[in-house]
This record gives C-alpha cells, structure tokens and sequence, in this order.
C-alpha cells in the first residue's frame, strides 16, 4: 500500500512540474503590458525596416533589425510569423535559423536577437507595385506586435514620413509615393513653408497617408490646362483596387496659429477617405476650437476632380467624409467635378466662407461605394454629448451648380432652429431635393430635373444636347473656361455645371 502510494505522489508531482514549467513559463516575463523594441545601429524604437535599394534586373539584398528586450526578465515569444504567410517577397533567418516563422524564441533580459530579411525583387515580371511591404507578427504573452519590411519594386521619390521644413517644389520625371514611418502620417508641411507640385506629378498614397499643411499648398496655378493634371490616388496598382475609396487618407489643411492655404488647379484626387478636409486638426481636443475665425484655412481649387471617396468619420455630429470637408473654412471652389462618396460630396460644417460656382456634385454609387449620404450637406452646428456648438456661415453661396443623385434627397441644409440666421443661398443651381425651392435663399432653381450627363456612371458629366442645364446660368458668375479650355458662354447663355456644352 506505501509502494502505491509513493508512485502516486511520484506521478501527481511529476504533473506539476511539468504544468509548472510547461504551462506557466516560469522565470518569463509575462506582464502583457511590457513590449519589445526594434532597433538597428543607427535608429532605435523603429517600427519599419526599409531596403533602399531600386532594382533594374533580378536581385536581391539583406539588412537586418534587432529585437530587443530591455526588461529584467527573459522574454519567451510563442510565434514569430509573417501576416501574410505566402509571401515569396521576403525570406527570413530568426536568431541564426532560415524560415519564416519560428516558435518558442526566446530573447534575454536586457539582450536582443537578430532577425536578418533578404528581399528579392525582378522588375521585368510585368506589372509590379511601387512598394512591396509585408508585417512581421511577434506572438507574446497574449500580445501580437506587428514589424513592417518594406522595399521598393519601381523607381520613384519616395516621401517616408517626411516633415518638410522648408519650402521646396517636387519635380516631375518620376512619380512620388507617400508612405508612413514612426507615426508620420505621409508628409507634413510645416507652418511658414510652401510646396509646389509641378504639373504632371504623378502621387500614390499608401495606406491611411496624406498632406498634413500647416503652411501652403501649391499645385498648378489659374492658367494651367488639363494636359497640365497632377494626380493623387491610391499606392495599389492591381484592378481591385481601381476606383476603391478609403486607400489613403487626403489633403489635410489644419488649423495653426494662421490657418493653412492651397491653391489647387488643374488636380485630379482619388480613392481617399477625405478628398481634401480644410479645417482638421489633429491636435484638437476641445471642439469650440473649429469656432474660430481667425485660424481659417483657405482652399481656392479649380478645374479639378475628387471622386470615389469616403470611410472617413468625424465622431462629433456622426458626419460621413467625401470630396470636399470643411469645419469654419474658406474655400473658393469654381468648375470643379465631385463625384461617387460613400459619405457627402461636400460637407461644410460650422460656419466659414465658401463660394462654390459652376460645380458639379454628383453621387449615383458604385461597385465599390454605397450611396446612402446626400451628395451636399451644410450645418451650422454641431451636436455633441457636451452639448450643442452653433456657428452661421458668413456666407455660403451655390451659384450655377448641379447636386444631383440616385437619392430622393441629394441636397441636407441643417438649420439650428433657435438661431437667427442662416445665411446658404443657392442660384441658378439644378438640385434633386423635396426642400421647397420657393423659399428665401433659392433662386431660379432647377428642381428633380435630369440634367443628362452623358454617361455620369463611368465619369462623363458633359450635358447631352438636350440637357436642361445648357444656357440655363447666370451670367454674374462668368467662369472663363472650363477643365477642358471650353469658353463660358460657348452658346446663348452660360450652362449650369462644371463642363460647358462646346
């Protein structure tokens, strides 16, 4: 019976050593809030490694990082792994070991492993990316940490979280891409400085990139033409990706201690979340500082397209971003086409200056994006959980625009009832709407009246020759030409829309 029960105490602590040691990692640092860093020699606390190197024929190149445990405590990590675990791209060799992936790696106390990643790249297979990229996936104490590697498979500028902090202009014989590195977001232009982009500058956006501009914005300038279009759209160059919203953030023009300004000519933006947002500040806490007039950005854009846009929020008021977003801004927007948003196509929000004329805002949906928000919405305030921020507009006009739709209601003017004013005038504009145009504010309005563009779903907004747009504007607001260098008046009378009938 002693022999029994000695083999069975033998087996049951036999289990608990092994649960003990198995099972509960003891002498591993498991608090889940402590984290490892990426370093090389020259930068620590990284979170992108970058291979510099542009390929002209099959090859390949290595560089390295480290994993650094900077605790007292060794850190045991279950899984190191690539996200995307058919990769063909990048191969790795974890801590002295090819593979890419390995399990139960174990980092010392105040020590590092490295990890070495050879990229091959062959630039004469077809169609390849400007920017290959892969996240790394580090599995630890209920944690997954994430690495970026990323190389470059065409020729380009490549603007990598970059602070412009002096005034500069970005050349034209290669095409840019903006990319983000240790929480820069693409590029910021800092207050007091200004970038140009020459005409024909190509831009691809990586994912959740944009232009930050504290300073001033230039692209093209009033006499450009269309052979002068500069572009902006989405860093993925497959088929899926044409035409799909929300692949890079936008134009962002921010609140300083002067506000930022751009003068956009000739400009083509697409598949963004926010087309271009005049009034954002990412360091805005309290929201009473959209308020503030003498901070105004200014945006004057014309001649220009932004389409398939959308997925940015805004949380106060639930507004739904799209092509043109502003908060108390100033924007002077005239022969412009907006098109196809998930969210509105112009949003303005909260006051500001804006003349908008001979515009066209159109949201029909497409494969990718669900119509569901009208293509214009104003409001002149804001309802929060802290209450409601009311602010009329100085003025809003809409002078010879077209804001039409698959929608029963294209065009939402919302009116604080216990203010005053509300200062939105619209003339001489074909609206589809159930507002009552006879009302104070709109003049000579086209109301649920097809303006027959010639093929809206596949980006043609010229007029049929029997659109009732033609000759319908008011001749006030003289536009000169059109994008396409098409004279205003081209027959009897100014058209309404952004494309003159030739």
């Amino acid at each position: 019976m002693r022999i029994r029960l000695f083999i069975l105490f033998s087996v049951l602590a036999s289990l608990l050593v092994f649960y003990s040691t198995g099972c509960k990692k003891d002498g591993y640092l498991n608090d889940p809030s402590k984290k490892l860093v990426f370093s090389t020699f020259t930068e620590y606390n990284i979170d992108t490694l970058t291979f510099d190197t542009v390929f002209t024929s099959l090859g390949s190149t290595t560089r390295f990082f480290k994993v650094v445990n900077p605790f007292n405590q060794d850190i045991l990590i279950d899984e190191i792994r690539f996200k995307n675990a058919g990769t063909t791209t990048f191969h790795l060799a974890i801590d002295g070991i090819s593979g890419n992936a390995a399990s139960n790696v174990i980092v010392p106390a105040k020590d590092s492993i490295y990890v070495f990643v050879t990229v091959t790249v062959d630039p004469t297979s077809g169609t390849i990316p400007f920017v290959y990229s892969e996240d790394i996936e580090f599995l630890y104490n209920s944690n997954t940490q994430s690495f970026n590697v990323m190389a470059w498979g065409q020729d380009a500028y490549f603007h990598y979280g970059e602070i412009i902090t002096s005034s500069s202009t970005w050349l034209n014989d290669k095409p840019h891409v903006l990319l983000s590195r240790n929480g820069v977001p693409g590029i910021i232009i800092s207050s007091g400085v200004t970038l140009t982009i020459q005409p024909n500058c190509k831009i691809y956006c990586n994912t959740n990139t944009g232009i930050y501009c504290w300073g001033t914005l230039n692209i093209n300038n009033p006499s450009s033409t269309k052979a002068d279009s500069v572009s902006f759209e989405g860093l993925r160059l497959e088929n899926y990706y044409t035409g799909l919203p929300g692949q890079w953030g936008g134009i962002f023009l921010l609140r300083g201690a002067s506000g930022a300004k751009a003068n956009i000519y000739q400009t083509i933006i697409s598949e963004s979340s926010s087309g271009i947002f005049a009034g954002s500040d990412t360091g805005v806490v309290d929201i009473t500082a959209f308020a503030n007039d003498a901070n105004r950005p200014e945006l004057t854009i014309a001649n220009s397209i932004i389409r398939n846009t959308g997925f940015g929020q805004f949380s106060a008021g639930g507004f739904k971003f799209g092509g043109i977003n502003s908060f108390n801004s100033k924007i002077r927007s005239t022969n412009n086409i907006l098109y196809n948003s998930s969210g509105n196509g112009v949003l303005l929000v909260l006051g500001g200056d804006y003349k908008f004329i001979n515009c066209t805002i159109y949201n029909g949906g497409s494969a990718a994006i669900d119509h569901k928000q009208e293509s214009l919405l104003v409001s002149d305030f804001i309802a929060t959980s802290a209450g409601t921020l009311v602010k009329d507009f100085d003025v809003c006009e809409f002078n010879n625009c077209i804001c039409y739709g698959s929608l029963e209601e294209e065009v939402s003017l919302n009116h604080f009832e216990t203010s005053t004013s509300f200062n939105v005038i619209m003339q001489n504009c074909n609206l589809r709407t159930k507002l009552n145009v006879d009302s104070l504010g709109f003049v000579s309005i086209q109301k649920n009246n097809d303006p027959l563009f010639e093929n809206a779903y596949n980006g043609d907004f010229n007029l049929k020759t029997s659109s009732p747009c033609i000759d319908a504007g008011n001749a006030l607001y003289a536009t000169g030409n059109d994008m396409n260098g098409t004279p205003r008046p081209s027959g009897a009378g100014y058209d309404i829309g952004a494309l003159e009938k030739p």
